[in-house]
Parts: structure tokens; C-alpha cells; sequence
């Protein structure tokens, strides 16, 4: 029984392990991120609210009528990114 018990905990140390080398990763991939980013600028985080539309069924005697409730929801993009 102590045996099994050992080979447990060596698991779950190497689950953690992993772990830690997974968190590890993802940290220097946001510091690489922003290390790349132009000196003097922000990294943007936008919240977008959400679309209310239907999904488009694909009967194409409905496109009209999604197509115009897409347009209607979805703002025209008429400025451009700086």
C-alpha cells in the first residue's frame, strides 16, 4: 500500500511540475508580447458588447433578411487605424 501511495504523490509532483512549466511558458510568451510592442504605446484591450443577430441558416431565400440584421447590428468601419 505504501508503495502505491508513493507512486500517487510522484504523479501528482509531476503533474505539478508540468504545470509550473506550463504557467512558466505562457509568462515569457505575455513578456515577449509586450516587449515587442512599439516603445510609447499601450496594449489595447477592448470589450466588445455583444452582437444580438440570428445565425445565418442558409436558406438562401432568408440571406436578405439575416443579411440586413447583420448590417443593422454591425457598425460601418469608416475611420481608419492610426
Amino acid at each position: 500500500m505504501l508503495k502505491i501511495e508513493k507512486q500517487k504523490t510522484q504523479i501528482e509532483h509531476g503533474k505539478l511540475q508540468i504545470e509550473v512549466e506550463r504557467l512558466k511558458k505562457d509568462k515569457r510568451k505575455k513578456t515577449l508580447h509586450a516587449a515587442t510592442a512599439k516603445p510609447g504605446t499601450k496594449l489595447n484591450t477592448v470589450k466588445l458588447p455583444k452582437l444580438d443577430f440570428s445565425k445565418f441558416s442558409g436558406q438562401l431565400l432568408k440571406w436578405l433578411e439575416f443579411w440586413d440584421s447583420f448590417d443593422s447590428a454591425v457598425p460601418p468601419m469608416n475611420h481608419r487605424a492610426q
